[in-house]
């Protein structure tokens, strides 16, 4: 299941790809933020990026969570997804806070989008990648694909790159949907 866009009159016909990192407390910048983007096209789009701060204690998690990766084509192909994918609980071991970033891309049709997930979630993975190399543990959105192919796919023991590994919220037990609500005030609509 991904996000596909949002409720509400302000948010319609947007896409969005939400993913986290750790911060301090207070080490947030204010939201929306609007962002120009040339897409490979050549065309430039404006997309919303929001961020926030959550305690680790207000994320709602459990394991029963992961079963909505049930009918991913991912699952079990991935080191990254369920069931090789570890518990929240264990990977947010140690952190107190978490920064948690949004990238929502305008859809100008119905059938585009595809293209507008693509899109914001190339955005994200470019700024999570970012926080990566100063160190800081991170989740994305969607499966990993740090690889070309993943070890998993050809039966392989073990991820071959684990420190370029991206586990997804929803691979650890993330109720995505309410993280979103906490943190930034949005709603989701799944499909």
């Amino acid at each position: 299941m991904r996000p596909v866009r949002s409720l509400g009159p302000r948010t319609r016909g947007r896409s969005e790809a939400a993913g986290l990192v750790e911060v301090e407390v207070g080490d947030s910048t204010p939201t929306p933020e609007r962002r120009t983007h040339v897409l490979a096209n050549g065309d430039r789009v404006t997309y919303e990026h929001h961020e926030g701060t959550i305690p680790i204690a207000d994320v709602v998690h459990a394991p029963s969570y992961k079963d909505n990766c049930s009918h991913c084509p991912t699952r079990g192909t991935n080191f990254a997804c369920p069931p090789h994918s570890p518990t929240f609980e264990e990977f947010a071991s140690g952190v107190e806070h978490l920064r948690v970033i949004c990238v929502r891309m305008p859809v100008a049709r119905p059938d585009a989008v595809g293209d507008a997930f693509g899109e914001a979630r190339r955005l994200l993975r470019a700024e999570l990648d970012e926080w990566r190399t100063r160190g800081v543990r991170i989740l994305g959105s969607g499966e990993c694909v740090a690889c070309e192919t993943c070890a998993a796919t050809g039966g392989g023991d073990a991820c071959v790159d684990p420190d370029a590994r991206t586990y997804s919220l929803e691979s650890l037990g993330v109720n995505v949907s309410a993280l979103v609500q906490t943190a930034l005030g949005l709603r989701l609509e799944w499909e």
